[in-house]
């Protein structure tokens, strides 16, 4: 039997669904809303390091998306200033793009701006799709610089 070390055990378990998630129903319930609407509202999540945070999020991306999402790439994102490349990692599908800008230090506002103008000045993704806009995951949002 082949194992599959590509993945971390806990990515293996984690929860994929709102409905997987047991801990905050409350929350879960409100996640669950969110996702039916036409229009998302820009959201927070925030709390300790390992609380779900992320998990909460990918959950109801699913729900809003459908199993589209899954399909990532990782991408280093190049972005042109002062005669200089700035570069950061990032995940994306089609329909989202996940990113810690605060890994660029002083740098971070110029990446966010530029994701999203560049995401919001996109065409709409397709007519096929449920949705018409696109989500953009800003990681260790609490580490960024007053500027960003």
């Amino acid at each position: 039997m082949a194992t599959d070390f590509t993945r971390l055990w806990v990515d293996k378990h984690r929860p994929k669904k709102l409905d997987d998630l047991d801990f905050n129903p409350e929350v879960t319930e409100m996640l669950e809303k969110l996702a039916e609407c036409q229009d998302l509202p820009h959201l927070i999540f925030y709390g300790p390091s390992g609380a779900g945070k992320k998990t909460r999020i990918i959950s109801m991306l699913r729900k809003i998306y459908g199993q589209g999402l899954m399909k990532q790439s990782k991408e280093t994102y190049v972005l042109k200033h002062n005669n200089k490349n700035l570069e950061i990692p990032l995940i994306s599908s089609k329909y989202h793009i996940d990113v810690t800008p605060c890994d660029l230090k002083n740098n971070d506002k110029l990446i966010i701006q530029n994701l999203v103008k560049g995401t919001a000045s996109s065409n709409q993704l397709s007519s096929d799709d449920q949705k018409s806009f696109k989500t953009i995951i800003l990681n260790e949002a609490d580490q960024l610089t007053h500027q960003a």
